[in-house]
């Protein structure tokens, strides 16, 4: 599965999110954004060719240039997106 494919059912789930006010979901949806914009070809990779070593220099870039709340809340997005799938590819 394509990173593009994954990000695509988180956001749908944060859409359909009963629990998160429109304010959140265009906050999540900015961050994903950022992400995306941050790291050009994420979309196009495969969610296990994403290595430890690619998220840490992604981080150390986007890092650099942002506040540290908008940091963690897309590295947060980052992981929700690609953790939870690869524990239910492994099961």
């Amino acid at each position: 599965m394509a990173f593009s494919d994954a990000l695509e059912i988180f956001r749908q789930r944060i859409a359909g999110s009963l629990e998160l006010k429109p304010l959140t979901k265009a906050y999540y949806s900015e961050r994903m954004d950022a992400l995306l914009k941050s790291w050009p070809d994420l979309e196009r990779k495969k969610l296990p060719d994403i290595t430890d070593r690619d998220c840490e220099n992604w981080a150390a870039e986007f890092g650099r240039d942002s506040s540290p709340v908008a940091f963690n809340h897309t590295a947060s997005i980052l992981r929700r997106v690609i953790v939870p799938l690869e524990k239910q590819n492994a099961a």
